[in-house]
């Protein structure tokens, strides 16, 4: 029987932004902000939030084909190079895990074309449906909310830039309670479906 082949191209136009093309299995196209990281680690960043939600649309058998524009990442991805940057390191190491789940994964450089892309991930709306498959736990703290999300570099790179507000410690997020709304909003936004939007659970979630 033959495998199937999903394409990622993943393009890392600025420093923070991927811009993600997905053909095959999952048809996605999506732009999305990191915040304040290089153009590499968004590349890296944005082929973790393609490959986990292939996984969840479509399944892990069948073969991953990685293309990307950013010529250091691809370096670092095929092990041709180590990063000094230890987040870097911790990063790529998930990729990989991420994408050796499927029956087979290769990558590969290809230029980005000098084009202009549509889709701007400085939007002030949330990406949507770039995590299908995160459940999200929202609990009071007095002034504050804690919000626990997955362990997972490209979740809570995006929902660090798009909650400004929002400080990371020991694993979790701490948030004014007045932006409440606005969490629940990015969560709404980044799992829907199918048109139906993924609900937070305040009282006990479970992290996927």
């Amino acid at each position: 029987m033959e495998q199937r082949k999903t394409t990622i191209r993943v393009v890392a136009v600025h420093s923070g932004n991927a811009h993600v093309a997905i053909r095959g299995s999952v048809e996605r196209q999506f732009a999305v902000d990191f915040g304040l990281v290089s153009a590499r680690m968004a590349a890296a960043l944005g082929t973790i939030a393609a490959a986990k939600l292939i996984a969840h649309e479509a399944g892990p058998r069948h073969v991953v084909a990685v293309s990307t524009g950013n010529l250091d990442f691809a370096r670092y991805a095929l092990r041709e190079r180590e990063p000094r940057d230890r987040e870097m390191r911790l990063i790529l190491d998930h990729m990989w895990k991420t994408l050796d789940r499927f029956d087979g994964w290769s990558l590969a450089y290809h230029p980005a074309k000098r084009h202009r892309l549509h889709g701007s991930p400085a939007a002030k709306d949330f990406p949507r449906g770039v995590f299908p498959w995160l459940k999200a736990e929202i609990r009071p703290a007095g002034e504050r909310i804690v919000v626990q999300l997955p362990d997972c570099p490209a979740v809570q790179k995006q929902f660090a830039a798009s909650i400004r507000s929002a400080v990371l410690k020991d694993g979790r997020f701490f948030v004014p309670a007045a932006a409440e709304k606005v969490v629940r909003a990015w969560v709404a936004a980044v799992t829907v479906t199918g048109g139906k939007e993924g609900k937070s659970d305040a009282r006990q979630g479970t992290v996927g």
